[in-house]
C-alpha cells in the first residue's frame, strides 16, 4: 500500500471512531453545516464551534535541498591519470559534478485534520502526505576520482592501474560519456493529541494547547546511471565498442529516517466577523531510527577476465551492497499561521502557510564514501547523517465546524 493510500486511510478510520464516540451536548447532528453564519456581536460574539470538526488541506510545498557535496570522493581531487594517444599524456583528474544542481522545488500534497471538543476538552488527529520530490538531470564527460586502495596481495597496484600500452602500468581516468543524477524525497506524518481549549481571553481570541504523540517519515534517495560512449570498432564498422574504464556503471542509496516522540503544541484563533485569524506551533522530541541501504555495480562493460589495454589490471564487473542502521535526536518545529472565512454557520475556506524544521536527518547523497578498497566497494558515512530540512509553503483549506 502507498503511503499516501495509507495516509487517506488512516485518516477516514480515524473518523469512524471519532464518530463512533458516545455523542453528547453538540454533535454531528448539531453542525447546522449550512445555516446562515452567526455575526452578532453581543456578549463577546459568537463563540467557538463544538463537537466534531474536520479539515482537508492542499498543500504547496517546498523541501529544502541537500548539502552540496561532490559526485566522486573530495579528498581524492587531483589524481595524476594517464590518457592514451599519439603521443600519450597525463593530467589532473577531478571531480566535474557536484549536488549543486538540486533545487527545491514545490510539490504537492494533502493534511487532514479531525477532532471532537466539548467545553475545554477534546481530542485532534491530523495526517499529512507530500507527493514525491523528484529531480533528475543530464550531464555529459563527467570525471570522478575515487579512494583508490592498493590490492591485498603486496603487488602494490591500485584498483583502477591498467595497462595504458604492452609494457606501461598507470592511474587510468575515469571519464563517462552521459549520467544521469536524481534525488528523490518523500514524507509523510500522523499525529494523535489531547485538546485543551481555554476561556475568551480579554482580547476576544482563545488558546488550545495540545499534547500527545507524533510519527513521521522522510526517505531521501539519490541513484547516479553513468555510462560510456559508444564507437565504432576500427575492425568491423558494425560493431561497436564501449568507451570509459568504468562504463557502465550505476549506484543508488536510500536515506530512511523514521521519527517518533512526544509533541506538545499551542494555538491561538480570534474571530473577526466572518474571518478567523490563527496562528499555531508544535514542537516533537524525535527519537529517529534511521536506516541507510547503497547497492550498485561499476564497470558493466569490462571483461572478463579483466587486464585488457585501458581496463584496470584485476577489476571485473563489480557489484556491491551496503546497509547502515543509526539512532538519532531528531527535533521537529512546525509553525503554522492562517486566514479563514465563514461561509456558513460550520463551514469555511481558507488558507495558510506552513513551515516545519528538523534536525539530525540522513540524506542520501552526502553519504557515499567513493572508494575501491580491499575487502569493499563504496561504503556509507555513517557520520554525515545529521543533516537539517526545512519544508513550507501554502496550503489551501475547508473547514467544517473547527
Amino acid at each position: 500500500m502507498s503511503q499516501k493510500r495509507l495516509t487517506s486511510c488512516l485518516a477516514a478510520w480515524a473518523f469512524v471512531l471519532l464518530v463512533g464516540l458516545s455523542a453528547s451536548a453538540q454533535g454531528l447532528r448539531d453542525m447546522q453545516l449550512f445555516a446562515p453564519a452567526n455575526l452578532s456581536t453581543y456578549g463577546g460574539g459568537p463563540g467557538p464551534n463544538e463537537g466534531y470538526f474536520f479539515a482537508f488541506d492542499g498543500l504547496l510545498w517546498a523541501v529544502s535541498t541537500p548539502d552540496v557535496t561532490t559526485i566522486g570522493q573530495p579528498s581524492a581531487q587531483g589524481r595524476e591519470v594517464w590518457y592514451s594517444g599519439d603521443p600519450a599524456y597525463t593530467a589532473t583528474q577531478n571531480n566535474t559534478e557536484n549536488t549543486g544542481l538540486f533545487k527545491a522545488d514545490a510539490v504537492t500534497g494533502q493534511r487532514y485534520e479531525m477532532g471532537f471538543v466539548e467545553g475545554h476538552k477534546g481530542v485532534l488527529f491530523s495526517a499529512y502526505h507530500l507527493n514525491s520530490q523528484t529531480q533528475t538531470y543530464l550531464t555529459r564527460s563527467m570525471d570522478m576520482v575515487f579512494d583508490d586502495d592498493e590490492w591485498g596481495d603486496g603487488s602494490g597496484y591500485t584498483h583502477l592501474e591498467g595497462y595504458v600500452d604492452a609494457t606501461h602500468v598507470e592511474n587510468l581516468p575515469i571519464t563517462f560519456h552521459t549520467a544521469k543524477i536524481r534525488n528523490r524525497v518523500k514524507t509523510w506524518g500522523l499525529e494523535l493529541m489531547g485538546l485543551c481549549r481555554t476561556t475568551q481571553m480579554h482580547s476576544g481570541g482563545y488558546f488550545e494547547f495540545f499534547g500527545g504523540v507524533r510519527y513521521l517519515e522522510f526517505i531521501d534517495r539519490f541513484q547516479v546511471e553513468a555510462f560510456g560512449g559508444e564507437i565504432p570498432s576500427p575492425d568491423d564498422a558494425d560493431v561497436t565498442i564501449t568507451t570509459g574504464v568504468l562504463a557502465d556503471s550505476y549506484w543508488r542509496q536510500e536515506g530512511k529516517n523514521r521519527i517518533v516522540g512526544p509533541q506538545v503544541g499551542a494555538r491561538w484563533f480570534k474571530k473577526y466577523g466572518r474571518w478567523t485569524v490563527s496562528t499555531e506551533g508544535r514542537f516533537l522530541a524525535g527519537y529517529n531510527s534511521q536506516s541507510s541501504v547503497q547497492f550498485g555495480q561499476f564497470g558493466s562493460e569490462l571483461t572478463t577476465p579483466p587486464g585488457g589495454i585501458g581496463e584496470p589490471l584485476s577489476l571485473g564487473p563489480t557489484s556491491f551492497f551496503n546497509r547502515l542502521n543509526q539512532n538519532e535526536f531528531s527535533p521537529v518545529v512546525e509553525v503554522r499561521a492562517g486566514l479563514d472565512w465563514q461561509l456558513t454557520r460550520s463551514v469555511s475556506i481558507g488558507a495558510g502557510w506552513t513551515g516545519i524544521w528538523m534536525d539530525g536527518i540522513a540524506r542520501a547523497s552526502n553519504m557515499f564514501n567513493y572508494e575501491f578498497g580491499t575487502n569493499t566497494t563504496m561504503g556509507i558515512l555513517g557520520g554525515n547523517n545529521r543533516q537539517d530540512v526545512f519544508m513550507n509553503g501554502a496550503n489551501f483549506r475547508i473547514v467544517v465546524n473547527r
